[in-house]
Formats: structure tokens, C-alpha cells, sequence
């Protein structure tokens, strides 16, 4: 029923209604990707990094008295990669009636429907930048085509990508990623996992820690870690974990910190996974093994407001930011997938 449309309340003897006065929103809301991930700024459409790699370690020694020969370029390696930058867009508005019902106090949830609008409208673009840093699509820009960013699954391919592609040296290689996980909780076992993270680890040389984001089964199948039998696979339900604080007891089924020899992960559930470019919804199935310290988010333009001239119908505005979303070498991360 539209707001300014309620006409028949009274009809019963001129009761009044009862309207609460708080209004519920239940979205997923949480975006810690981007709450932890670095800003810069961009000053380009196509923002790019620079990589380089060592060569591998020699024991042949060399000669007595052995001259340099000239040459032996140590750039001859380094490479450099990007994204087109991406731009979020979107209005919001209030007829200029239920604005007037608001501002005289007929509204039980606001004083200001333009000013509800706005702020909902900076909630839901905040979403959008979460799900396009984390998704599955890949950049695209210039001439007339759709601003997007590409997306942190895109960037941890194992493969060239489609267009701009990162460099075979600082991709990561298939054992970096697990895929095929399917759709039933246990997705892996503790021993893939473990696998993976030595597979990462040899990208550094010594244990690293990272960020796992993962969509709720994979949260929940490392959750079930602590209650798994020999083999991996199967729950041991009757024997929880129990943690003793003075008289009190409590079971614990949570995993927050997965410390290997390999790597420590902080685990942390992420609604945001792995958008296509057709989703409604994050893959509970999939996940990131982050190293935060190869992120950026670099803005042309942070998110800004602007309040439009009302034309006679109301109030009206819209938001807009230009961001890339930056990884300085794919090969120091990891993801989970199915598909």
C-alpha cells in the first residue's frame, strides 16, 4: 500500500492505527574486505602495478678472478598489470507529498523521507562495492561499455585472463586454488586445506598469515574441524570442544584462527563471494585466502552525494564513486571454489 494513499483508517469508530517506530532492515550488511583493504587514490582509467621476481637460488659458485661479462638485465622481469577503474551509480528520491507528511510528523519511522533515502541509498552502494571487489566478473572500460572493476576471482586465475591478462609468473598456480569443492558441508577436508597453504607458502618461502573470507560453508565446514574423525570427512558429534572458565562451560564450534605450518589464517565469514555478473546472491561455497598487503582500492572519485534541484515531483539525488580494485601480485593469494 502506497504512503500517501492510507485513507480509511477511522472507519471502525475512529480508532486510530498503531504504527512502530522502528523500521527493520535485515540485509546483509557486514563488508570486511573493504573495511580492511588499503585506499589510494587512482589517477588514471586504467590503473596498473608493477611486479618483479627474483631468479632462482644457484649453489655452482664461480671462479677466481671471474670478470663480469656485461649484461644480465635484472628489469628484464618485472612486468606491470591493472584494471579498469569502476564506476557505482544510484538515485534516490521522495514524492513531494510524503515529503510534507514526514516534515509535519506523519510519518512514525522519520522526520525525513529524503534524508532515509539518501542514507539507504550510501548502504546499498557500499554493498555494491563490496560484491564487485569480491566477484567474479572481469574489468571492463572505455569507449561506451559498462565501468567495472575486476573482480578478486578474476584476479586469483590460474589461467590468462580474457583481456589485460596478469603475466604467467605472478598468477598462482593450480594448487593455490581449490575448486570443485561441490555444494554439501564438508566442501574440503583439514588435509586440503593444510595442502593449499603449503602451496602458498612456498610463494613466500616461510609461513605467512592471511585472511580466509569464506562464504557460510566454508566457514562452517572449517568450524567443523575441530569435531572431524581421522579420515577427515566425518563429524565426530559427541565430542564437542568444551572450554572450562571457572564454573562455567561452553562448546565451542567455531574456528577462528587455522594455524598450520604453512600459514595462519584468520577465518571470517563474507556474504559478498563471488557475484557474477547474473547474481542475487554470494557463494556460500566459495572463499578467499587473502594476503591484505597485496590490496588496494584506489579511487578516482570517493564516494560522493548530490542533492538535485527539485522540479516540482520532490526531492531527488544520487551517489556516485570511481574505484579499481587492485591486487599487486595474484600469486600471494588463494581462493575456494566450486565451479
Amino acid at each position: 500500500m502506497d504512503a500517501n494513499s492510507y485513507d480509511n483508517p477511522g472507519n471502525s469508530g475512529g480508532n486510530l492505527e498503531s504504527v512502530m517506530e522502528n523500521l527493520s532492515i535485515l540485509e546483509p550488511e557486514g563488508t570486511p574486505f573493504t573495511s580492511m583493504v588499503k585506499k589510494t587514490r587512482a589517477r588514471a582509467t586504467f590503473p596498473e602495478c608493477v611486479a618483479d621476481t627474483l631468479r632462482k637460488p644457484r649453489v655452482g659458485g664461480s671462479r677466481e678472478g671471474q670478470n663480469a661479462s656485461g649484461g644480465n638485465n635484472k628489469a628484464k622481469e618485472r612486468k606491470r598489470f591493472g584494471t579498469w577503474v569502476g564506476r557505482v551509480f544510484d538515485e534516490f528520491g521522495v514524492t513531494d507529498v510524503q515529503q510534507d507528511v514526514t516534515t509535519a510528523g506523519g510519518n512514525a519511522v522519520t522526520d525525513s523521507e529524503y534524508g532515509s533515502a539518501k542514507a539507504k541509498c550510501l548502504r546499498e552502494i557500499k554493498r555494491d562495492v563490496c560484491a564487485m571487489s569480491l566477484s567474479n566478473v572481469e574489468t571492463q572500460g572505455g569507449d561506451e561499455n559498462e565501468m567495472r572493476p575486476r573482480g578478486a576471482f578474476k584476479w586469483l586465475s590460474v589461467t590468462a585472463q580474457t583481456v589485460h591478462a596478469v603475466p604467467a609468473t605472478f598468477r598462482p598456480v593450480a594448487a593455490q586454488i581449490q575448486t570443485g569443492v561441490g555444494t554439501s558441508v564438508p566442501l574440503f577436508t583439514e588435509p586440503e586445506l593444510v595442502a593449499q597453504c603449503k602451496a602458498i607458502k612456498q610463494v613466500y618461502g616461510q609461513k605467512v598469515e592471511l585472511d580466509l573470507m569464506g562464504g557460510d560453508d566454508v566457514v562452517h565446514t572449517i568450524d567443523a574441524f575441530s569435531r572431524l574423525q581421522g579420515d577427515g570427512s566425518t563429524y565426530q558429534t559427541d565430542k564437542p570442544v568444551i572450554e572450562m572458565d571457572g564454573k562455567k562451560r561452553k562448546v565451542v564450534l567455531m574456528v577462528q584462527i587455522f594455524d598450520c605450518s604453512f600459514a595462519r589464517l584468520s577465518v571470517m565469514p563474507n556474504q559478498f563471494l563471488r557475484f557474477a555478473a547474473t547474481s542475487e546472491d554470494g557463494e556460500t561455497n566459495a572463499g578467499l585466502l587473502l594476503n591484505m598487503k597485496l590490496w588496494e582500492q584506489q579511487y578516482l572519485e570517493e564516494l560522493m552525494a548530490k542533492d538535485e534541484e527539485d522540479h516540482g515531483g520532490g526531492e531527488t539525488g544520487w551517489i556516485r564513486g570511481k574505484f579499481a580494485n587492485m591486487c599487486l601480485n595474484p600469486k600471494g593469494n588463494g581462493a575456494i571454489y566450486n565451479t
